[in-house]
C-alpha cells in the first residue's frame, strides 16, 4: 500500500512549503559544495600578540585594507621649495594674495602610482606518521601553525627590506629598492655619525622627520660603539680599551642626530651588499613611516588578504593547511625617506 495515496498534489506542496519555512526559521540552510570556498581563519590577532622580535620593521608599519588585483595611490614627488621646507601646493609667498586676487597656481606635487598585490605564506602539515607516533592532532596543528605563521612574518620582513620585482616578479619592491632620494654615499669609508645626520638633514629639508634608522647587526654595533665612545666619555676611563669593556653592555636604542629622536633598529635581513649588486658594503635606511601625506602614512602595508589560515584537507599522507597573506608595500612619501650607502664593512675598537 502506498503511504502517500491519501495525499493529493496540493497537500504535498503545502506540506513541503511548511517544512521549508520551519527549516528556515531554525536557521538550517543547504550549501552547494560545487566550487565551495576554502574555510578561512584570520590569524592577524594571533600574530599581533606574538610581536616577533625579528620583524622590527613589520611591527612598526600601519596596515590598511585593499581591493582589486593591484593597489593604486598618490605619491608625493620629491621637490624642495625655495622656502626651505615641503608644501603640498603653492609656497607661502604664492599663497598670500591681495583682495580680489588669486593664490599662485603651482604644478601638482603628486603622481599616481600602482603596484600589484603579492602572495606569500607557508604550509602547515600534520602527518599521519606524527599522529601515529603518539602526538595529538590539535597539539601538532597548533605547533605547525605557529611555526608557519612566524615564518610568513619573517618572509614579509625580508621582502619589505630586500624585495625587488625586477629580480623576481612574485616579489613586491622593498625599501632598499623604493628609497631613491636623500642618499648619502659614504664612498666606501668607515661609518661616521655624521653620515646619518646628513641623510636626516636631507629628509628634514623636504618636510619629513626620520623616525627609525634600520641597519645590520654589525652596523648597529658600530653605531653603538661610536655613540658610547664619543658622547659618554668612557674612553677617558682607561683609554681606548676602557670603551671595549662597555661595548657589549650599553645598548643605545635611540639617538638624536640633530633632527629629533630616532630609533636605532638592527635587522638580520640588512645583509652586506643589500641594495647593491653585492659585495661587502653596507646600507643604513633612514625612514619616516609616521608622517601623513595625501594618501595615508608615509610608509604602510596594504592587505588584500590579512595573514590567514586555510584548510586544504588531506593531501597524500598529511592533513595540510595554508598560512598566507596577499599584501604590498606602499610608499606614499619617498621624499621623507633616505639612506646611507656604500659603507665599508665595519671595524671595531678591539
Amino acid at each position: 500500500m502506498n503511504p502517500f495515496s491519501n495525499f493529493n498534489a496540493g497537500m504535498v506542496e503545502a506540506t513541503l512549503k511548511g517544512l521549508t519555512e520551519t527549516l528556515q526559521k531554525a536557521g538550517v540552510s543547504t550549501t552547494d559544495v560545487t566550487g565551495l570556498g576554502l574555510t578561512r581563519e584570520d590569524l592577524s590577532p594571533i600574530l599581533a600578540l606574538m610581536v616577533p622580535t625579528d620583524t622590527p620593521v613589520r611591527n612598526r608599519l600601519r596596515r590598511i585594507g585593499g581591493n582589486g588585483p593591484a593597489h593604486a595611490w598618490y605619491q608625493q614627488i620629491a621637490q624642495a621649495d625655495t622656502d626651505g621646507s615641503l608644501f603640498f601646493g603653492t609656497t607661502p609667498s604664492g599663497a598670500a594674495f591681495a583682495a580680489g586676487g588669486l593664490p599662485v597656481k603651482t604644478a601638482s606635487k603628486y603622481r599616481r602610482v600602482s603596484a600589484p598585490f603579492v602572495q606569500l605564506g607557508d604550509q602547515v602539515n600534520v602527518t599521519i606518521f606524527d599522529q601515529a607516533a603518539g602526538r595529538s592532532y590539535s597539539d601538532l596543528l597548533q605547533h605547525e601553525t605557529d611555526v608557519a605563521l612566524m615564518n610568513t612574518a619573517l618572509c614579509e620582513e625580508w621582502m619589505t627590506i630586500n624585495g625587488d620585482s625586477s629580480v623576481n616578479s612574485l616579489y613586491y619592491d622593498g625599501l632598499l629598492k623604493q628609497v631613491n632620494t636623500n642618499i648619502v654615499d659614504a664612498g666606501g669609508v668607515q661609518f661616521k655619525l655624521s653620515h646619518i645626520a646628513s641623510a636626516q638633514q636631507k629628509v628634514y629639508d623636504l618636510g619629513g622627520m626620520t623616525r627609525m634608522n634600520v641597519m645590520s647587526t654589525r652596523m648597529k654595533r658600530k653605531v653603538n660603539d661610536l655613540i658610547v665612545a664619543s658622547y659618554y666619555g668612557i674612553r677617558q676611563m682607561t683609554s681606548v680599551a676602557g670603551a671595549n669593556m662597555f661595548g657589549g653592555g650599553i645598548n643605545v636604542k635611540s639617538w638624536d642626530f640633530g633632527y629629533g629622536d630616532t630609533d636605532l633598529i638592527q635587522s638580520r635581513y640588512m645583509q652586506p651588499g643589500a641594495g647593491t649588486s653585492g659585495g661587502t658594503t653596507e646600507t643604513i635606511l633612514c625612514l619616516d613611516e609616521q608622517s601623513s601625506g595625501k594618501d595615508g602614512n608615509a610608509i604602510e602595508m596594504v592587505d588584500l588578504l590579512p595573514v590567514s589560515l586555510f584548510d586544504l584537507g588531506m593531501i597524500t599522507s598529511s592533513h595540510q593547511k595554508l598560512v598566507m597573506e596577499i599584501s604590498v608595500l606602499k610608499l606614499t612619501s619617498p621624499n621623507f625617506q633616505g639612506k646611507v650607502t656604500n659603507l665599508a664593512a665595519p671595524t671595531y675598537n678591539t
